[in-house]
């Protein structure tokens, strides 16, 4: 028996380990990206922080000077330091990267990876306490490791899987106390339960539902509070304690995480709240498999024990009033929270997923073991048979979510700061200069890329733009991608206030203008006279040209010398120009400088459009919309727009060039010029 049972778990063992490289060998070096770049790269970056300041553990830090809570990022500082929950998991995870000498997100994704399988193979020895079944606690097992979302995060940097895992742990030993009568096994119970709501405080409620099994106990005269008082003071002492100190870490130096509740208005934005909770993630927390499982496994236990009115043992009632503790306490974190789980599918591994698998297990508890060995072979077949939609189902839930494309900003954003370490390096910019970056999908990504520290902007409103530049500090860098749209749009000023040192084709580097030099776009970025790769000028006085198309002529209003273009109503698309397989593209990374001159009365939804495809599939699309540059109706405007043209690896490809009119508008426009540098 006791070989069997060695058998047993390293089969459960190498199962876990199998599941999770499945679903996770192609992301362990990936960079934090995808859903929630910005709270992974800001885990990972408070690692980083630990090693840059000597392993302090009390001064946690990232690279980002302006915090977010107070001041919405408004309000500048000298530390990087912040407030945050319990950070034990980042502490470790820098003190590994320190011993390996890599600083890569792979050994922060190997850590998380490994707690995970701590976690599952204590959810299996939890399921065999409460069920005694070999056969479904591998079903439990695989079941929690399928689950998309927890997949999502197995390898990720949030502490949500260790603390989950931390939580299954600690009930699982107490548990164990229940049935043993060890008393050893409650401190370390309390102790892991500690550590799971220390790094996630929602997992405060594991602790607190089994403390309250624990008083029910105390209180029908089933165990003593003498012998377990010590390791609950502790417990409740460390929470508490820094508890405080991370409000004083707020109050001193600021925090970029939240911290404050987010309700729901009243019953009825909670319903639609929950409604696209639910539409937005309910395949995300469990596939539909895992629903319906649920579903069938919840009607099956209610039947076997209507029928067989099988006496509920005491372990099984602990276990019971466990999920109920455990529910009551994620409802109410749910009541004040609500708007949160709309935008974080992370939060139902904080909150429900633990008590889901506990209701799970207490249903599979009451149904009946195999009685014989045809019985059990017949079983064993079953879950493998459904066992394998889950696990293909979990694999093809991680492609989708990392799905990428050009609306993607977080891997634009990447994509962008790949290199800029070594590109301010070269430019002999020190690695304590203060850095403001203006615009940023996550704060901290283009920091840990730069490997500098300073501030972030995530609003480039002309108010936010202004008020930034006042600040202290060095240098100033931006996404060439995004600079004319999103910073000179709002604020065509400041191409008078910054000057350009220096761009590598993907970011740029200004300084100050402490000269009150005055320029206009093409100026500030420093685009000369050279002769242009390609070069288009559409005035609509002189018929319509090779190459364009969706040309309407318009002698109503007009720049020069008598007529104009007009994209009326009834216009989807407006002038359109493309090329095929532009060859110097192939040779390197190009500019393309815009400029035309627009006329309307109101505007809706109208964009210029640049994309590059091959086939059906685009490889490069950037859009601009046009109503926030065109700011005064009834009069001629002048927008100008610059885009960095990808390097093409491909030698069949269509290069376009467009406006998108979705709001249906009535625009004449003229002297629509372009040029590729």
């Amino acid at each position: 028996m006791m070989v069997k049972k060695w058998s047993d778990k390293i089969f459960v063992i190498l199962l876990i380990v199998a599941m999770g490289m499945l679903f996770n060998i192609q992301t362990l070096s990936e960079f934090p990206s995808h859903i929630h770049a910005w709270s992974q790269s800001d885990r990972y970056a408070l690692s980083l922080g630990f090693i840059d300041n000597n392993f302090n553990f009390f001064k946690p830090q990232t690279f980002i000077k302006n915090h977010q809570f107070p001041g919405d990022w408004n309000v500048p500082s000298t530390e990087s330091i912040t407030s945050v929950d319990f950070p034990v998991h980042e502490y470790i995870a820098a003190i590994f990267m320190k011993l390996t000498g890599n600083h890569s997100p792979l050994i922060f994704r190997l850590y998380i990876l490994l707690y995970s399988f701590f976690g599952l193979f204590f959810l299996y020895k939890l399921s065999e306490l409460i069920t005694g079944s070999f056969l479904k606690s591998i079903f439990i097992v695989v079941f929690a490791a399928t689950s998309p979302v927890f997949i999502y995060y197995q390898d990720g940097f949030l502490p949500s899987v260790p603390s989950f895992s931390n939580a299954i742990i600690g009930t699982y030993f107490y548990i164990r106390h229940l049935k043993t009568r060890a008393v050893s096994n409650f401190p370390l119970s309390v102790l892991f339960l500690t550590l799971a709501a220390l790094s996630r405080t929602t997992f405060v409620i594991p602790l607190i539902a089994v403390l309250g099994v624990e008083f029910l106990r105390i209180v029908r005269k089933e165990s003593s509070f003498s012998r377990k008082a010590v390791p609950v003071i502790l417990s409740f002492s460390a929470i508490g304690g820094y508890y405080f100190y991370n409000q004083y870490l707020t109050g001193t130096y600021g925090s970029i995480y939240l911290n404050h509740f987010m309700p729901a208005d009243d019953w009825m934005d909670a319903l639609i709240v929950i409604k696209e909770i639910f539409s937005r993630w309910g395949t995300q927390y469990f596939s539909l498999t895992h629903w319906i499982l649920l579903l069938v496994l919840l009607v099956g236990a209610c039947i076997w024990w209507y029928r067989t009115k099988k006496r509920i043992n005491s372990g099984s009632w602990h276990f019971g009033l466990l999920f109920v503790l455990l529910m009551i306490g994620n409802f109410l974190f749910s009541f004040f929270m609500l708007k949160q789980f709309r935008a974080h599918d992370y939060y139902f591994i904080d909150t429900f997923m633990f008590p889901m698998l506990v209701l799970l297990i207490l249903l599979l508890s009451k149904l009946p073991d195999a009685s014989s060995l045809r019985y059990k072979i017949a079983c064993e077949i079953l879950i493998l048979m459904i066992c394998i939609p889950l696990v293909l189902n979990g694999v093809k839930t991680q492609q989708d979510r990392r799905e990428t494309g050009p609306w993607d900003l977080t891997a634009a954003t990447i994509n962008n700061f790949s290199g800029s370490k070594e590109f301010l390096d070269s430019l002999e910019i020190e690695k304590d200069a203060n850095i403001l970056v203006l615009n940023a999908s996550a704060p901290n990504i283009p920091f840990i890329m730069m490997e500098r520290k300073g501030y972030v902007i995530m609003s480039t409103s002309a108010q936010r733009l202004t008020s930034a530049l006042s600040w202290d500090y060095d240098f100033i860098v931006f996404q060439n991608d995004y600079f004319v749209a999103d910073i000179f749009g709002n604020f065509p000023e400041i191409v008078n206030k910054i000057e350009k040192i220096a761009d590598n084709g993907k970011i740029t580097i200004c300084r100050k203008n402490e000269k009150d030099k005055r320029t206009g776009l093409a100026g500030f970025l420093q685009i000369g006279d050279e002769a242009p790769l390609l070069s288009q000028s559409m005035s609509f006085d002189i018929g319509i040209q090779p190459l364009w198309s969706n040309i309407n002529f318009s002698g109503d209003c007009y720049l020069s010398p008598s007529f104009s273009g007009l994209i009326t109503e009834e216009m989807e698309f407006g002038p359109t120009f493309k090329i095929n397989s532009f060859k110097p593209l192939a040779a390197k990374r190009c500019l393309l400088f815009l400029s035309c001159s627009f006329l309307h009365s109101e505007m809706e939804n109208c964009e210029m459009v640049v994309s590059m495809n091959t086939g059906q599939k685009n490889f490069y699309y950037q859009s601009n919309n046009l109503k926030p540059l065109l700011k005064k109706e009834g009069q001629w405007e002048k927008v100008e727009l610059i885009y960095q043209l990808p390097k093409v690896e491909t030698p069949d490809f269509e290069l376009g060039i467009y406006i998108y009119n979705p709001g249906r508008n009535k625009i004449y426009l003229d002297d629509f010029n372009f040029k590729i540098l």
